[in-house]
């Protein structure tokens, strides 16, 4: 019974922090409709920045897993195709073959983020990724390939970086 007297003070403390804030400090992972499409929620604490043709793009609200093996990195609302055309996101997207610590080459690897502003894509064509001590966090450099609405894609240096 104590316990669920503390449950329920808690709960109502983190209600009306997130009203007074004017927003919610919660985030709900899981499919939703938005922007005349699906995508997919992620949460936690991972963040990531990319340096491409002279731009800087930062994510934040995702999250790092260990999957069958696989170590994957997922940031910002993950679009089902095709992208939702009404929708503004930024979605970012580590997958390596081993959850272990080491260099990491593509095609084994994928490296990609997408951003609807107005319609960008881009991936880690040649280079390499570095999966830090402890998989919490990591950097890629090489050629990115990129492209923006229905332009022809086009290849520029590029790096950047996670952390969970």
């Amino acid at each position: 019974m104590r316990s669920a007297i503390m449950l329920i003070g808690l709960l109502a403390l983190a209600l009306a922090t997130a009203t007074a804030s004017g927003s919610p400090s919660v985030c709900i992972a899981g499919e939703t409709k938005a922007g005349g499409g699906k995508v997919i929620v992620n949460c936690g604490p991972a963040k990531a920045t990319v340096r491409v043709g002279g731009k800087t793009y930062r994510f934040s609200q995702g999250l790092c897993q260990k999957l069958f093996g696989d170590y994957t990195v997922n940031i910002g609302p993950m679009p089902f195709l095709p992208q939702p055309r009404k929708l503004s996101f930024r979605f970012f997207n580590v997958s390596l073959p081993k959850a272990r610590t080491g260099t990491y080459k593509p095609p084994s690897v994928n490296v990609s983020w997408m951003i609807n502003i107005p319609g960008t894509t881009a991936h880690l064509d040649r280079g390499t990724v570095k999966l830090a001590k402890g998989l919490e966090r990591g950097t890629f450099a090489g050629d990115v390939l990129i492209q923006e609405g229905s332009a022809a894609p086009k290849s520029v240096r590029g790096s950047g970086s996670w952390t969970c």
